[in-house]
């Protein structure tokens, strides 16, 4: 029975490795071991259930609220006047194309088409990245280590991607440019393609660094790479890059033509206030994880070695500063660090092929080769550890009750069973600096999110600056007031969730929101039609049931001196140190219809 069994996995395993080479089934046969196929098969078993663990947690993360301003533009509001984020409009356009097929695919969520989306482009990005690399020196005509690099691009940016992480900017960015960045590998560069697959090439990296700005740095240092290592400027006026300069000016084109609020508003918004909203410090985290996964991989790295590998590697790790680079110049968040440890994986296969060439060159010549053991297992081991700490993860995902990833506590939350409840609710609006609740409550529940802002990420800047960046920004307290009068007086919703929290996001300190607003007579005008019901939400971190964010505990809590309201500044009070700040809102219903 067990021999049947293995003669099916060796058979299957064998389908696979022909397919994924060009080549006939005999040819891959001949030489293959009972090993090889075992690891074949546990390869394909741990991708499988990578890709399934992706299908059943995509809307984790900030793709959960893209996807929600996604269907709201769907729906027919407009990118930063009806709906009021800080992103560039390409993620939204992007994942409006799973929300436009869940209408017609009506047994697959829209999360769950985004994850089909972001394993096509995988498989997509893997097999033009796998056509070029066959035609690499080292690599051409050895099945074994296309093979590898096929697992080796798998792990990264299928197995090893968090979920939180999946297909959304960052890993967007790295699966289209990465066929650009092979491409221009040293031992590929002079290889003459064809145009067609060159434009794709370039079409793909354009889309790719048009994700953010901050894309720019990533594609500034490819060129200063390029550049330093052929003396010339021939790869400015390369068809993959005439590509590039195509895609992004027909995309800046499309901002200013179809989103021009997200220049003339959102930009000068962000580029003043969107700073104390992040987690630089925060990031440290990261970039202290990268470091040490970099020190793993180069601990024995030795200059006076060569290889068909060496110039490849020196080529990679002159392109992780600017990894580095755009990490650091981003918000500090772990997504915006996931291109460059992605990266050091990749330019650790890389180094593990050198040390695994290094050793067999060795041994053929009659020359000890037990100084390449040590790089050898710094490799796996840098490899391993990932592997397990993924699986960790996915483990996490099937056995928690009730995680930050999976939400399976989401049903217990007040503020689901504060509009589940009651039937008459249609529509909620929020002022809150809160980021996560509101966008799987409207894709839960189906209730309609009526207010345009999805958090208050540009008051923070307010409470930590003096008064005369107050001064000088007060457009922005104005245009905050007055929006939020509006979307009340035209879009009534019919419950809104004003944060209570002691402290308000990344601050030590709590803005009274609601007195803020009160200082604007429109606002005050359209409250009158609202009356408060109760406050929901709880500080106790060892009932994570009753709260919103049972993973997200501050240190800090409130009580001290509260500053007048007024529309020239905000209502804020300074808090002490000693009490956990979670989830707590205060409720207000509408109580007339006009």
């Amino acid at each position: 029975m067990w021999q049947g069994r293995y003669m099916f996995v060796s058979s299957f395993c064998r389908e696979v490795c022909a397919k994924l080479n060009n080549v006939s089934v005999n040819e891959v046969k001949v030489g293959m071991s009972r090993t090889d196929t075992i690891k074949i098969f546990a390869g394909l078993v741990l991708l499988g259930f990578a890709a399934y663990m992706q299908f059943i947690t995509g809307f984790v993360g900030d793709k959960d609220m893209e996807l929600a301003l996604a269907r709201m533009w769907v729906d027919g509001k407009k990118l930063y006047v009806d709906i009021f984020a800080v992103s560039p409009p390409l993620i939204f356009w992007i994942y409006a194309l799973p929300v436009v097929l869940s209408h017609y695919v009506s047994f697959l969520k829209d999360y769950q088409l985004l994850v089909l989306m972001g394993l096509a482009t995988a498989v997509l990005s893997i097999a033009i990245s796998t056509w070029l690399i066959s035609r690499h020196p080292a690599f051409a005509g050895n099945r074994k280590k296309i093979s590898e690099f096929i697992a080796l691009t798998c792990f990264v940016f299928i197995f090893w991607t968090s979920p939180t992480y999946f297909f959304d900017r960052e890993h967007i960015l790295l699966l289209l440019i990465f066929p650009y960045i092979i491409r221009l590998l040293p031992s590929l560069h002079s290889l003459r393609i064809s145009i067609s697959l060159r434009m794709l090439i370039g079409c793909m990296a354009g889309i790719g660094f048009c994700m953010k700005p901050h894309c720019a740095i990533l594609w500034t240092g490819i060129q200063i790479v390029c550049f330093l290592r052929q003396r010339s400027g021939r790869i400015f006026s390369s068809i993959e890059n005439i590509c590039i300069y195509s895609v992004g000016a027909l995309y800046i084109f499309s901002v200013w033509r179809f989103t021009p609020e997200y220049i003339y508003i959102i930009m000068p918004m962000a580029m003043v206030t969107y700073s104390a909203a992040n987690e630089r410090m925060g990031g440290l985290y990261y970039c202290a994880v990268a470091f040490l996964a970099f020190a793993v991989t180069f601990v024995d790295f030795r200059l006076r070695y060569t290889s068909p590998y060496r110039k490849d590697i020196l080529y990679f790790v002159g392109l992780l500063p600017f990894f580095l680079l755009y990490a650091l110049t981003n918000n500090g968040w772990g997504y915006t660090y996931n291109p460059l440890i992605s990266f050091i994986l990749i330019t650790t296969g890389w180094v593990w092929w050198e040390y695994s060439y290094l050793r067999k060159d060795y041994i053929a010549r009659g020359l000890p080769a037990t100084q390449f053991a040590q790089g050898s297992f710094a490799c796996m081991t840098n490899f391993t550890v990932n592997a397990a700490l993924t699986l960790f993860v996915f483990i996490q995902l099937l056995t928690f009750n009730c995680n930050d990833y999976t939400d399976r506590c989401k049903q217990d939350d007040a503020v689901v069973r504060e509009i589940s409840s009651d039937s008459q609710i249609h529509s909620f609006g929020t002022i809150s600096g809160d980021f996560g609740t509101w966008s799987w409550l409207s894709r839960e529940l189906g209730a309609r999110w009526e207010t345009r802002f999805n958090h208050l990420w540009m008051l923070s800047k307010f409470i930590v600056s003096d008064a005369e960046f107050k001064t000088k920004h007060q457009w922005i307290l104005d245009y905050v007031g007055n929006a939020m009068a509006q979307d009340l007086e035209e879009r009534k919703p019919d419950i809104v969730f004003v944060d209570h929290n002691p402290e308000f996001l990344h601050t030590d300190k709590h803005i009274d929101l609601l007195s803020y607003f009160m200082a604007y007579p429109r606002f005050a005008k359209a409250w009158q039609h609202y009356r408060y019901v109760h406050t929901i939400g709880s500080c106790d971190k060892h009932k994570n049931t009753a709260t919103l964010f049972p993973w997200m505990w501050q240190t800090q809590s409130s009580e001290t001196i509260n500053m007048p309201a007024s529309a020239a500044s905000l209502p804020i009070t300074t808090t002490e140190k000693g009490k956990a700040a979670c989830g707590l809102f205060d409720v207000y219903r509408r109580v007339s219809a006009n």
